[in-house]
């Protein structure tokens, strides 16, 4: 960077002494206005000129002291100066004094997003992520995940152990799907020389499958079925917390909520999820099943299923309504 101090305060008086058309403002509190500045010319130019038209004092003042604070043209003791300097000076000596280090604050921050993109190069083009991830197994903390050139996925993940889903690219970021989540999980893939990243993880790849993961994965995987979704919940109980819920084999549902509310309502498959429909709710939940051993889950959550209505739900929603 070029070394502007000893030129500072000859540039500024000669700027202050003639005069220079001050220029435009859109922003009302600081942040927003030194954001602004930094972020092109034609925004910093908005800033002077509605300062100069509305003679704002104080947020000139606000933006000034701020500027001075950061400048990298000034020591300390310069900068000392023309914060106490600021005080006795008239209107039109600030704003020439705010175009100067406005117009500083936008070349410093130029420059600096040029040298990150340059750092850091973001990839958007579909077919150099795909030939990236394609085909590897991705590490990261203490995590793997082997991406298939089909789009399916195995993912190690720390809370659900070994886990299957699908991947894919949109709208310049790489994409994943869960089984056992309804949520999509989309990163920005960056480069930095032969470094790639996620967002601003560091990843590293090796070529294969190379931990086994789709063969260890087996041993847990979504249920897609219908009939094997109605069979697993079908005259059960289903514990999750403090939830207990009853569903019977003709659709009907009765369902404890956190052991203080007692709804009904409908139960049914559709698009490989168990779906319920509670009387006076409009919104319908639905939830992935996904099956490891002996273990279900729905949507990454844990339940435990028993035969029959263990909690005498049915009972207790009739005798309610009775009453």
């Amino acid at each position: 960077m070029l070394n502007i101090k000893k030129t500072f305060f000859v540039l500024m008086s000669l700027f202050i002494i003639i005069g220079i058309v001050p220029m435009i403002n859109v922003y009302a509190d600081v942040n927003s206005d030194i954001v602004a500045i930094e972020t092109s010319e034609k925004a910093r130019e908005t800033i002077l000129l509605e300062i100069k038209s509305s003679q704002d004092i104080d947020r000139m003042h606000n933006i000034l002291d701020i500027l001075i604070k950061e400048t990298d043209s000034m020591d300390d003791d310069e900068r000392e100066y023309w914060s106490n300097y600021l005080q006795v000076m008239n209107f039109q000596q600030r704003l020439k004094l705010l175009k100067i280090l406005s117009t500083e604050k936008l070349k410093l921050a130029v420059l600096e997003r040029k040298y990150i993109k340059e750092l850091k190069n973001i990839i958007t083009d579909s077919e150099d992520i795909k030939t990236i991830f394609s085909g590897k197994t991705i590490y990261w903390n203490k995590h793997a995940e082997y991406i298939r050139a089909d789009g399916a996925t195995f993912y190690n993940d720390k809370k659900m152990g070994l886990v299957t889903g699908t991947w894919f690219i949109k709208k310049e970021n790489i994409c994943y799907q869960y089984m056992y989540s309804d949520r999509t999980f989309c990163y920005k893939v960056s480069k930095k020389g032969k470094q790639i990243f996620l967002n601003d993880q560091l990843i590293t790849f090796k070529s294969g499958d190379t931990e086994s993961l789709q063969e260890l994965v087996q041993v847990g995987l979504i249920v897609t079925e219908t009939e094997e979704i109605k069979r697993l919940f079908s005259e059960k109980t289903m514990y999750l917390n403090d939830d207990t819920e009853y569903t019977r084999a003709d659709g009907i549902t009765f369902y404890n909520r956190k052991k203080k509310e007692l709804l009904t309502g409908k139960w049914f498959v559709k698009k490989a999820s168990v779906c319920y429909q509670y009387t006076g709710f409009d919104k319908t939940s639905c939830h992935k099943v996904f099956k490891k051993g002996t273990q279900i889950f729905i949507n990454g959550n844990f339940i435990t299923l028993k035969s029959g209505d263990t909690e005498n739900l049915q009972e207790v929603f009739l005798l309610k309504s009775v009453k």
